[in-house]
């Protein structure tokens, strides 16, 4: 097979794998990103085998480590003009441990205690999103963060990922106004990748996962659609459709496409030209040789059964 039909009969597979293709972000996600839930996970067993009157003083002292740190890093902050980018993981750190003893501390609906914890709950809800909010508030902080908190910029990007899955775990204890404090930085993560990806794929080069570059964007994606769902639910009491994002993901690569068509043409790069040009044709060629086809069929057919009534008629 010559090697243009066989790039041709390649895209043909291909691309329809391309546009249908579907990801199960929860079990990717437990390979990729388990590095940051390790401690956690430990934390929380260890959390759970305590006392409720154990567990009220651990969550109590952790609630004020996050605020008195949070002060710490805003006063750096003002001091300095720049970010002290160990205690802002150790703020993210803390701020996900919270979230684990909040979901692993059960609320018992006969203890006379009920009200009183879950009004903790929300307080702590409160204060840990007021953190958040601070360092991640504003959308080009938090691609600096993504690309500067530590010298690995995909351990910084799966760290604000697993953030916001561990606040979201407790969503029920967030108030509709404070909604956005997390719906930001999910939009921000989604619709400004430009302002981090880089650093992303070059890591990847460097690690030699290159060829993963494609798989994990869109596992970032969706990710941060999954999320973005339950925080639109939680604001607007109606839940967005999960199962068929198929529709934007087939437009996001049209458009992908037209780029790169767009990058050939304005390129100085003849044989690539050469090449997709030569594609193009072979592809026009093969279309116009069916319908050709089609066509000649179709006289011959019609030829045939005016020669059969002919023949019958003469033989009458």
């Amino acid at each position: 097979m010559p090697k243009k039909m066989r790039i041709l009969f390649a895209l043909f597979i291909t691309l329809p794998l391309m546009l249908s293709i579907t990801i199960d972000p929860e079990e990717l996600q437990k390979s990729i990103f388990m590095k940051v839930d390790k401690d956690q996970i430990k934390k929380k067993e260890d959390f759970m085998t305590k006392t409720e009157e154990e567990k009220d003083k651990i969550l109590k002292e952790l609630d004020k480590s996050i605020l008195d740190l949070n002060e710490k890093i805003k006063k750096y902050i003002s001091e300095k003009n720049e970010y002290p980018n160990d205690d802002i993981v150790d703020l993210m750190n803390k701020i996900m441990e919270i979230n684990a003893y909040m979901e692993a501390k059960v609320c018992n609906q006969q203890d006379n205690n009920y009200n009183n914890c879950i009004n903790e709950k929300k307080r702590f809800m409160k204060n840990l999103l007021s953190a958040v909010e601070d360092n991640f508030g504003k959308c080009d902080v938090t691609l600096e963060h993504v690309n500067k908190l530590t010298n690995y910029v995909i351990y910084n990007l799966s760290l604000l990922n697993k953030l916001n899955e561990y606040i979201i775990q407790n969503i029920d204890y967030m108030e509709k106004s404070q909604a956005d404090i997390i719906t930001n930085i999910l939009v921000c993560l989604g619709y400004k990748m430009e302002g981090y990806w880089p650093a992303v794929s070059a890591q990847l080069e460097k690690d030699g996962f290159s060829e993963q570059e494609s798989f994990l964007k869109e596992l970032i994606l969706e990710l941060l659609f999954k999320d973005y769902a339950k925080m639109y639910k939680l604001k607007s009491g109606t839940e967005l459709n999960l199962n068929n994002p198929r529709e934007e993901r087939r437009e996001d690569v049209y458009k992908e496409i037209i780029d790169v068509l767009k990058e050939i043409r304005e390129s100085k790069n003849d044989k690539t030209l050469i090449i997709i040009i030569s594609c193009l044709a072979t592809m026009i060629i093969l279309v116009g040789g069916f319908f050709l086809y089609r066509f000649i069929r179709r006289k011959n057919s019609n030829l045939i059964e005016n020669t059969k009534d002919l023949v019958a008629s003469e033989n009458k």
